[in-house]
């Protein structure tokens, strides 16, 4: 090899030396920084299609809340539970529709949080309903966080319904 080199005249030396630079730049564009701009773009597109997808239900959400849809059990004569049994069927109905549920706070008498690691926006949603409808429980707080791959960190704050 350096036998070849040394018998390179000065101008065969700067062209492959030049074409040495042109091949590692396009390698590093070629293999790292396509890559790398298509990942980031990827994850801004993803990002954008959940944020619009908990936009809508969180809009859809407080539609059917406004129009009564989610509150009828307070006014359909839900059986008034007591604190603890309140908890409890939160927690069981949270178990039952598949939602892992990370911490467990009782705020109190009469409220209750729970929080979501990662969970799908829908299957909250559906649950938070059902808790309202048929348990007479009653959002007070709701703090819902993107998570990546249309999953949310949620944290949900219930008080039980006072008849």
């Amino acid at each position: 090899m350096k036998a070849w080199w040394s018998g390179l005249n000065t101008r065969e030396r700067g062209l492959v030396g030049t074409a040495s630079v042109l091949v590692i730049l396009v390698i590093l564009w070629q293999f790292l920084l396509v890559p790398a701009f298509t990942a980031k773009a990827d994850a801004k597109a993803e990002l954008d299609l959940a944020s619009a997808r908990v936009d809508r239900l969180s809009e859809a959400y407080g539609q059917r809340r406004l129009t009564g849809n989610l509150s009828q059990a307070l006014n359909s004569g839900v059986p008034m539970m007591s604190s603890d049994a309140f908890k409890g069927a939160v927690t069981r109905d949270a178990a039952d529709k598949g939602l892992s549920i990370s911490r467990l706070q009782g705020d109190g008498e009469e409220s209750i949080t729970l929080v979501f690691e990662r969970v799908q926006p829908q299957q909250l949603f559906y649950w938070i309903q059902n808790v309202e409808t048929s348990l007479g429980g009653q959002v007070r707080r709701l703090n819902i966080e993107q998570v990546g791959e249309g999953a949310v960190r949620a944290s949900v704050e219930f008080e039980r319904g006072v008849s």
